[in-house]
């Protein structure tokens, strides 16, 4: 989806004013900008005009000067004045003309551009100069090759002095550096020549603007021969030149233009820089051509790792910017990617569509728009198993990416023909394409060859050589560690192993080549490579903060290396713990299961997740509105974990999972297992990685005294905070329905404060962001929230805890927020609706809030699944508190308290609702309240004299009473 034009062709608008042929006040005004005078220039043009208000040389100087420092509505005014004014030349009103369409152009406004350089090329051709003629027809075929047609733009420049010895020295080189432009066929590959030629000149001329526009143009020319080195260092020389004369313009474009060459690279990181910066030079210099361009690529850069909602948020800012300018070329890229869009989402009838309006538009604008919708609509066909047919749409994009010289796309149609073949089960031939596809990798490029490495260990895998399937899939790892690494963005480093390349589908048959793995006995190095893709974002930032806090090694992570098995099994803190690892595949694949255990590493093949997705959404549905789900529990309690608990020790009583794909939204404790109801025999908890776990587990444990901060009943705040963020949360409050006030809850963190000799337990307007970011929050070992929660499944973004307002904070506590928090909690309680949830990321599992409270230093996290109801909720926790006070692990006190209302017959919509994230093995030293009936008897008693031994007796057994179900579970779990 090259943008490459836009960048260099765009430049026209400041470069030819100051060639030589020019009027002097247009070369000094160029000059003085270049040379940080332009203050003093305009006081010069100043002092003319107050002599003589029509002096048309002054006001052209003025037009220009102003024009250069983008200050456009008083140029605009100067040039339309001059066009308008009798008694002045025909050279100055040329050039009035010229420098108006420049200026339009320079704002990316392509349709008024247009106009403007037609009605100067009447007026060039009327004053019969070829030097002016040429440069309007130069700057027209700009504007034309976006707004309207790459044909009628090059008719024009191919038109244009085809002898160049009559034209200036500069301007001659200004038509060789744009000329070519995306050629037609391969005899017309000569514009890296012509740019060449024109860089010469121009240096030679000691034109800096025009240099860089010259180097942009041979950069251009290896994009589309595939030598990708050249064409990132040339960008980076232009940019550098630009920002050095201060052609901010031209620095913008530069950047959006660097950008796609870098996306295109694969280097992600460094082109989400690029972009933004373009959009704030863009913004300054009023370009919208470049902020809609910048917008369109970071469509493509989040597309690319599946982030659909943040693309659609891009995609949409380049549909307003690129229609308000005109940009009629760019717009089919840009509805090529709303059809990419719609097919990620599902909406193949409305993919299909689309692409075929982007063909039929395609053969005007050209760029990717005439290559990507065959490709696209060939994986389609792939898909509905009709082969010939994406056979016959490869070999058309094949021929268009052959006919116009782009070897980066022939590059890419090979990898198609390598899935075509893999389709048939022609595996030689398949072997073939992705072999043939890495050898023509240049060095630069190798990080690109990471999906076809695991296609050929697909290959390897079916033609039965289980060596060499685990050798490329070990390398296809390390290929993958070096690409994340490489990602600056840390947005984007948590989208790594979502990302797509050549292959839209991410997991690249993962799912099926560890099942293969396993079958053949590598049960190992399957796991090693499954555990290696989790929550790699989330461990290293806690192993960073460990490190600071002096209890960790930098080394323990180091290059993705998670440690093997056996180290592992040596973490899990006792013997009736056991890990269970899940990997889950998509369009028919296989699942597989890894059980860790005191008793090793064991494995089995689970059946495709696909299958299974509808019975675990009617679950949730049944459980949440309390309508019978016997059947649904135990045919996925049969399904998933049957076959997994037959592998473990029987003396298990703690499951930690794993999750993966759908497999997130099963509320395990619900399922019936083949030896009854899964809360009555196991504690559950989650993690994101077993590695993260280990983490957790090697923790110190706290020796500080069991302190608990409470928020509860804010006062929340009317307003909603402003900016894109705010946008976010707007949307999500909305969709919540607003947030009511909780009164329950301030009752709630009063009773939790009951557990703790030290609480600080704050209601109403203390229960505020702002005192949750100032205050010390480590020495608290316990932090609860009783509040309304924002939980958006498609952003993290838009996912926050809503606290009070106040003190230049706006009550909305984002996930972003909560991981910059500075924690030592054994126990964070998330006593809010959905607070479990969130955006599901391939590998790093769910974003939401109990993942960044994990990375701010918490142990663990109890967070719900679904809206639970007031009175329920703080029973349950009543009862998990208890537990704890007793003595109980977090893990063991949450079982009790769900197995104490599993007993009472509350239905699983309220107890399934809750769930730990993070160290279920976790201890806190809480103390047992007195109860309301003990203390009015003290008081009784102390007031009346009423002290008898009998009565002592009493209130001593009341003191200590204890539940009956946290007395059984401390008598289970105690150790």
């Amino acid at each position: 989806m090259p943008i490459l034009i836009a960048a260099l062709l765009l430049l026209l608008a400041s470069p030819v004013l100051a060639q030589s042929w020019r009027m002097e006040p247009v070369r000094s005004s160029v000059a003085a900008v270049e040379s940080d005078s332009a203050d003093q220039l305009q006081q010069r043009f100043d002092q003319l005009l107050k002599a003589n208000p029509s002096d048309p040389t002054a006001m052209l100087g003025l037009a220009t000067l102003t024009r250069l420092q983008y200050r456009h509505h008083l140029s605009d005014s100067l040039y339309t004045g001059l066009l308008g004014a009798s008694g002045v030349t025909d050279t100055i009103r040329v050039l009035a003309a010229l420098g108006y369409a420049e200026g339009l152009l320079a704002r990316g406004d392509l349709t008024h551009a247009t106009r403007a350089y037609r009605q100067a090329l009447d007026l060039a051709t009327n004053l019969r100069s070829i030097p002016f003629i040429t440069e309007v027809r130069i700057g027209l075929s700009e504007a034309l090759n976006w707004s309207e047609s790459r044909e009628e733009a090059d008719s024009l420049l191919s038109l244009t002095a085809p002898d160049l010895r009559f034209l200036p020295l500069p301007l001659a080189a200004s038509l060789r550096c744009h000329r070519g432009g995306e050629p037609t066929d391969p005899g017309e590959l000569d514009e890296l020549e012509e740019a060449r030629a024109g860089l010469v000149i121009a240096e030679r001329e000691s034109d800096g603007r025009l240099a860089a526009l010259c180097i942009l143009q041979i950069a251009a020319a290896h994009f589309r021969f595939g030598t990708m080195d050249s064409a990132l260092i040339l960008s980076a020389k232009a940019a550098a030149l630009q920002e050095r004369l201060h052609d901010r313009l031209g620095f913008a474009l530069s950047l959006q233009w660097r950008g796609y060459l870098l996306m295109t690279n694969g280097q992600f990181g460094e082109a989400r820089e690029a972009f933004d910066r373009a959009i704030l030079e863009g913004t300054a210099v009023g370009n919208r051509g470049s902020v809609a361009h910048a917008h369109l690529n970071l469509t493509a850069v989040y597309l690319r790792f599946g982030d659909l909602l943040t693309a659609t948020n891009f995609a949409v800012v380049a549909d307003s910017e690129l229609n308000a300018v005109g940009d009629h070329r760019a717009l089919n890229t840009l509805r090529l990617l709303r059809g990419d869009l719609a097919r990620a989402a599902g909406d193949t009838a409305r993919a299909r569509t689309i692409y075929t309006d982007v063909i039929s538009r395609s053969s005007r604008y050209g760029g990717y728009s005439s290559v990507g919708p065959y490709r696209s609509l060939a994986r389609m066909a792939l898909v509905r198993g009709d082969w010939a047919g994406a056979e016959h749409l490869l070999l058309q994009a094949q021929s268009i990416a052959n006919r116009t010289g782009f070897e980066v796309w022939a590059r890419r149609i090979q990898y198609d023909f390598g899935l075509l073949a893999l389709a048939r089960n022609d595996l030689p031939e398949a072997e073939r394409r992705f072999t043939t596809l890495r050898s023509e990798l240049r060095p630069e490029e190798q990080e690109r060859g990471y999906a076809a490495t695991v296609r050929m260990a697909e290959v390897a895998l079916r033609l039965g050589n289980l060596d060499r399937a685990t050798g490329l899939m070990q390398e296809a790892a390390d290929s993958l560690d070096a690409r994340r690494m490489r990602l600056g963005d840390r947005s984007l480093r948590l989208l790594a192993f979502q990302r797509r390349d050549d292959d839209s589908d991410p997991d690249l048959a993962m799912a099926t080549i560890l099942a293969g793995m396993v079958a053949g006995g590598r049960v190992e190095a399957a796991f090693s490579l499954a555990e290696r893709r989790r929550a790699r974002e989330l461990r290293e930032r806690m192993l960073r903060l460990d490190v600071l806090r002096g209890a960790g090694n930098l080394n323990v992570s180091g290059g993705g290396q998670t440690g093997t098995s056996a180290e592992l099994i040596r973490a899990i803190p006792d013997s009736s713990t056991a890990i269970i690892e899940f990997v889950t595949g998509r369009g028919g694949e296989p699942s597989v299961a890894f059980a860790l255990s005191r008793a090793g590493l064991r494995a089995v093949i689970l059946p495709k997740a696909d299958s299974l997705l509808p019975d675990i959404e009617r679950l949730q549905v049944f459980i949440q509105s309390r309508q019978p789900a016997t059947a649904l529990a135990r045919s996925l309690g049969a399904a998933i974990l049957d076959p997994v608990l037959a592998l473990l020790p029987s003396n298990v009583q703690s499951l930690v999972i794993i999750p993966d794909g759908p497999l997130h939204h099963v509320p395990f404790e619900a399922l019936i297992a083949r030896d009854g109801p899964v809360i009555t025999r196991y504690a559950v908890s989650l993690l994101p990685s077993i590695t993260v776990g280990v983490q957790l587990w090697q923790r110190p444990p706290s020796t500080s005294p069991p302190d608990i901060l409470a928020f509860g009943d804010p006062e929340f705040g009317t307003g909603l905070p402003t900016g894109s963020e705010g946008a976010a949360f707007r949307t999500a409050f909305t969709a919540s329905g607003g947030l009511g006030r909780l009164r329950h809850s301030g009752g709630e963190v009063e009773r939790v404060g009951r557990y703790a000799k030290h609480a600080t337990v704050l209601r109403l307007r203390q229960a505020s962001e702002a005192y949750l970011r100032s205050s010390d929050l480590a020495r608290y070992r316990v932090i609860h929230f009783a509040t309304h929660a924002l939980v958006d499944e498609r952003s993290a973004a838009r996912t926050a805890l809503a606290l009070a307002p106040g003190n230049g904070q706006d009550g909305f506590v984002s996930a972003a927020d909560l991981a910059g928090l500075h924690l030592r909690a054994d126990l964070v309680v998330l006593s809010a609706c959905r607070t479990a949830g969130g955006q599901v990321i391939n590998g790093e599992g769910v974003q939401g809030l109990t993942a960044p409270l994990l990375e701010a230093g918490a142990r663990a996290t109890v967070a719900t699944r679904w809206q639970v109801s007031d009175d329920q909720t703080m029973e349950i926790l009543d009862v998990m508190y208890q537990g704890l006070a007793h003595g109980l692990t977090a893990g063991a006190a949450l079982q009790t308290a769900k197995l104490d209302a599993f007993h009472r017959g509350v239905p699983p919509a309220e107890w399934a609702a809750f769930v730990l994230v993070g160290d279920q093995s976790v201890r806190i030293s809480l103390r047992q309240p007195a109860t309301a009936v003990s203390w009015w008897i003290g008081v009784v008693a102390l007031v009346l004299g009423l002290v008898g031994y009998g009565l002592l007796k009493v209130n001593r057994r009341s003191s200590e009473r204890r539940s009956p179900a946290v007395a059984r579970s401390a008598r289970t779990h105690q150790t």
